[in-house]
């Protein structure tokens, strides 16, 4: 399942900028948000179960019902928790980004 939507993004340089995101939902329940400014945000089914079971304790089975996740992919860029892997994709050479954080660092 996928959605889209069109949402204020703050970014480094421009600050707030209006883009549209995308939000995919998997069949293993891991969710993929990414951006038209070349930004994405990957959570596992594994740290999505993790969330859960430290909020609300939803049923997972339905995007709808399960909502702790959305907190942490809703993090500035930057912003490290496990888990959730963040990245920036550019269009000039060698300043593309992968970003992940463990929980020792």
């Amino acid at each position: 399942m996928c959605r889209t939507f069109l949402d204020s993004v703050n970014t480094k340089n421009n600050g707030d900028v209006h883009t549209y995101r995308h939000m995919l939902y998997c069949s293993d329940l891991t969710v993929v948000l990414s951006d038209g400014l070349g930004h994405a945000s990957i959570i596992s089914s594994n740290a999505r179960s993790a969330l859960n079971e430290l909020g609300e304790k939803k049923k997972m089975e339905s995007a709808d019902r399960d909502s702790d996740y959305l907190n942490e992919l809703n993090r500035k860029h930057g912003q490290f928790i496990p888990s959730v892997y963040q990245v920036h994709v550019n269009k000039n050479n060698c300043k593309s980004h992968i970003k992940t954080q463990n929980s020792l660092d």
